[in-house]
């Protein structure tokens, strides 16, 4: 008998919590994008042994977590490209971008509670998704395949308040009691009690790349300059000019006053100049 041929790919960057690794693992037989016979499961893995310490199945196509096919109906693409798992105080959260959320505890992998959330047919490349994030007895969610952001109860898994009017493309961060997102031409803050808007910020074009969050100071990349915004407000507090010519940027780091830009253009042997430093006032890099 022709032995089945079964395909395992890792969903995203596992998270290392004293020496141990976790993360959501992708199953499927004969092909990657084999629907009926997949399978999602939580991993953790000592990487001294390189052996798996536990595997729990936290749903199977068709079976009774998938009663309404969600998972079975999950394009590859958008769920292997995904997010970390978060860890905290002995549970670990998972949002699979297949539809589901998860609380699991961290001894032994036994599945707490599954929230099942409607998933948009809209596949977007530029939609990052982001991991979970636990602040009090809240679960704040924006996985890939939804439209919005949404916060459960991290004991039953409940649904407590939903924004389906921000259509994120990741969380930057947080910052006293706001959630700050970013969006396609703009940055929102909701109330991470509520999901309120506690203000919005539109940019004069598109943002090129991931926000920084530093300490008080959030940094929005655009085509021709990096702008400095007070987290708090929204108010702009700095703008500085890329200084590139034939040439776009795509990331951008800092580390101190020094500011560090990745570009479209190939690079030369060495690194180019860009004549303007950062204030001496810039927050440093944490």
């Amino acid at each position: 008998q022709q032995r089945q041929r079964q395909f395992t790919v890792p969903m995203g960057d596992p998270t290392l919590v004293d020496g141990r690794m976790y993360y959501l693992q992708w199953h499927a037989l004969h092909q990657i994008h084999h629907n009926r016979d997949r399978s999602l499961s939580l991993i953790c893995y000592d990487p001294q042994k390189r052996e798996a310490i536990w595997e729990k199945t936290l749903v199977k196509a068709g079976q009774t977590r998938d009663i309404l096919g969600r998972f079975e109906q999950v394009p590859p693409e958008t769920a292997i490209y995904g997010n970390p798992v978060t860890v905290h105080d002995g549970s670990i959260y998972s949002s699979s971008n297949c539809g589901f959320i998860a609380r699991s505890d961290i001894r032994d992998g036994r599945t707490d509670w599954i929230y099942g959330y409607r998933r948009t047919n809209r596949r977007n490349a530029l939609n990052l998704g982001s991991a979970p994030i636990v602040v009090g007895d809240l679960v704040i969610c924006m996985p890939r395949d939804a439209d919005r952001v949404f916060a459960l109860d991290t004991r039953t898994g409940r649904l407590v308040w939903e924004n389906p009017f921000v259509d994120g493309r990741q969380i930057i961060g947080t910052l006293e009691n706001l959630l700050i997102v970013q969006e396609d031409s703009q940055i929102v803050t909701l109330d991470q009690s509520s999901g309120e808007v506690r203000w919005y910020r539109p940019m004069s074009g598109p943002i090129h790349g991931r926000c920084l969050l530093v300490k008080s100071a959030l940094y929005v990349p655009q085509l021709e300059e990096l702008i400095r915004l007070d987290a708090k407000t929204g108010s702009t507090e700095q703008t500085r000019d890329w200084n590139l010519t034939g040439e776009r940027p795509r990331a951008f780091a800092l580390n101190g006053r020094n500011l560090y830009v990745v570009t479209d253009k190939p690079a030369g042997r060495e690194g180019q100049a860009l004549n303007a430093s950062m204030p001496k006032e810039t927050p440093a890099f944490s």
